[in-house]
């Protein structure tokens, strides 16, 4: 079973509809992953234990919202694949080379992830794919 690793900065609703998201390409809840969910209710100086904790856990995927939690992951760890939303700037940030390699082990953007994709003449659907390819 792979197990993927929850990280938020606030409350866990926003996972939800990245639950819902991976329900509908087929990694549903008890069949075939797990979900390892830390909230850290405001308390941003948990984000590091929470981050340490996943990757002694061997999480096989990390899950994020936000810059500071994805900055958190990534001195934990550069090698457990994390995804990560709601980032505004991940190059200006320093968490990606580029938007289409971002390089090493983290991918995302700024935006959360739909629970029901939408068609689009732009889509690339790299997000599916970076899940996907991370999962399988």
């Amino acid at each position: 079973m792979k197990r993927i690793g929850i990280i938020v900065a606030g409350s866990a609703y926003p996972m939800e509809g990245f639950k819902s998201g991976l329900r509908d390409l087929g990694w549903v809840e008890g069949e075939g992953i797990c979900f390892e969910l830390l909230t850290a209710e405001g308390q941003l100086q948990l984000l590091p234990k929470f981050a340490s904790e996943l990757v002694s856990l061997g999480v096989d995927l990390i899950a994020v919202i936000g810059a500071v939690t994805v900055r958190a992951v990534r001195q934990a760890t550069t090698t457990i694949p994390t995804v990560f939303a709601v980032v505004v700037e991940p190059i200006g940030d320093g968490l990606a080379a580029n938007v289409e390699h971002p390089g090493g082990n983290l991918t995302g953007g700024p935006l959360l992830i739909r629970t029901r994709p939408k068609p689009s003449c732009n889509s690339s659907g790299r997000s599916s794919q970076a899940l996907s390819g991370s999962l399988s």
